[in-house]
């Protein structure tokens, strides 16, 4: 606490004290494995709660909320102090270690922040309001659950609130007499649930004696007293469970939280006081979904095409649960692959999401191989299926059906075979427009051109298709055949 007097009978209010240092950091959502420092790409949290304290009396000396950048900046004097961060723990958790921060005068010290991990099988959404001179008016928005998400247990509420007074000015007009006077900030919250307000209050209590009015209203000398720069926080959450309450969060789209704020003060004192109040507030919400049954991450695509001297590739998903990224892999023979690059997840959506990788410069004498590595925040990790690309140039091997239509009873294909890096062991298989497997041959692959022969006198005619698959299973070539 600050106090500072006026010289009495000056005729002007005190000046607020600047204080010359700050310490200021970031809060983010890690992605992937923890190591307590903003990637690029990683989502940032805003309306955490952010507070300085003193490490031996444990009083609060300054306090703010991370703004829409994730960014928080709390202003100070000189001093060691600890970082306390507040959040929703039923939706996070942290791996951060306790450690002191000393900062010197005029300097502002910049240290690394919070990055916060997500609990699995749910879903935080936070936003906030910076600090604004009261009374303020604010709407706040957060997401509503997609239920193709998954099963919707409860739904937490979770409100922080960041107090600044910058004066707390009191004059005694009256016989001397002691004073007890409350300053506080209150946020009241509407909840697209019906029942009680949902409010979060904080309190700044100052108190003393002060003698008879001295014929000067400027909050100092004898009759008069200013505190100065002044912080106060608290938080507050609800949990709501009822079908009832959790429909009123549960959809697509958003839903509004209309939200108030105000200073409110209560004077105390057996002579006429009076008081100047300048008070910043603001607040932040979060919820967070809890639920059970989770969707993974739903690719509905993934494809791998040339382009000039470099290979394109393209995937896009339906939905994401707690993806924190995707690793590009490469494989020249399909059973050794190798990461080429990530690319940053999306989180958690229910929206179509687009990616693209470009392989620069790949050996255009043999075939590629590339494969999704999708990993989630809590480093699990799924496949996706591979795809094989020939770059432009490529002629390690050449597919093609001899007398195409095929008029006889016999298909001859043949395989021009010069890649050595492809196993020569493969499989020819053929198939109707149904996708039904109607032919099948294993052949040991010899540089030049192989010939392979399939009985086709017992099949319809029509179209078909022949592809030719290494021993994972992965199609090198693909083409059409006519039976008449």
């Amino acid at each position: 606490m600050f106090l500072i007097l006026a010289l009495a009978g000056s005729g002007a209010y005190a000046q607020i004290p600047s204080l010359t240092s700050s310490v200021s950091g970031y809060v983010w959502q890690e992605a992937g494995t923890p190591n307590g420092t903003k990637d690029s790409g990683e989502k940032v949290i805003q309306g955490i709660l952010v507070e300085l304290i003193d490490p031996v009396t444990e009083e609060l000396v300054s306090s703010t909320l991370t703004d829409a950048t994730g960014k928080y900046v709390l202003h100070t004097n000189p001093g060691t102090y600890a970082v306390r961060y507040t959040y929703p723990t039923d939706g996070y958790t942290d791996q951060l270690e306790p450690a002191n921060v000393t900062v010197a005068a005029e300097e502002n010290k910049e240290i690394a922040g919070l990055g916060l991990i997500p609990v699995p099988q749910t879903l935080t959404y936070c936003t906030g309001k910076v600090p604004t001179v009261t009374t303020w008016n604010e709407t706040f928005t957060l997401p509503r659950f997609d239920p193709a998400l998954g099963t919707l247990g409860t739904v937490r509420v979770f409100s922080t609130e960041s107090v600044y007074h910058q004066r707390i000015g009191i004059e005694n007009k009256g016989s001397a007499d002691a004073y007890n006077v409350i300053v506080g900030g209150r946020v009241q919250m509407t909840m697209p649930v019906t029942g009680t307000p949902f409010t979060t209050q904080t309190e700044v209590s100052v108190e003393g004696t002060l003698d008879a009015y001295d014929g000067v209203e400027d909050y100092a000398g004898l009759s008069g007293v200013s505190y100065f720069n002044q912080y106060a926080s608290s938080t507050n959450n609800r949990t709501y469970s009822t079908t009832t309450q959790k429909a009123a969060f549960t959809g697509t789209g958003t839903f509004s939280v209309p939200t108030t704020s105000q200073s409110t003060t209560s004077v105390v004192g057996g002579g006429n006081l009076g008081y100047q109040v300048l008070t910043d507030v603001a607040a932040g919400l979060c919820v967070v979904y809890t639920f059970t049954n989770p969707l993974p991450v739903r690719l509905v695509s993934f494809t791998a095409k040339p382009a000039d001297n470099n290979v394109q590739l393209a995937w896009s998903t339906a939905s994401e649960l707690n993806n924190a990224y995707f690793e590009v892999q490469h494989s020249t023979d399909t059973r050794q692959f190798e990461a080429l690059g990530t690319i940053q997840g999306r989180g958690t959506t229910n929206a179509t999401q687009q990616y693209s990788f470009t392989h620069k410069n790949p050996d255009p004498s043999t075939i590629h191989y590339y494969r999704l590595k999708q990993v989630d925040n809590d480093g699990t990790y799924t496949y996706s299926n591979t795809r094989s690309v020939e770059p432009n140039g490529y002629k390690g091997v050449v597919l093609r059906v001899a007398s195409n239509p095929v008029t006889g009873a016999e298909l001859r294909a043949l395989v021009e075979y010069d890649d050595t890096s492809l196993e020569p062991g493969t499989t020819l298989q053929l198939y109707n427009l149904n996708g039904k497997l109607v032919g099948e041959q294993r052949v040991e692959l010899k540089k030049g051109i192989n010939e392979v022969r399939f009985n086709t006198g017992e099949l319809p005619k029509g179209m078909y298709l022949l592809s030719l698959r290494n021993p994972a299973l992965v199609t090198i070539k693909s083409v059409k055949a006519v039976l008449r």
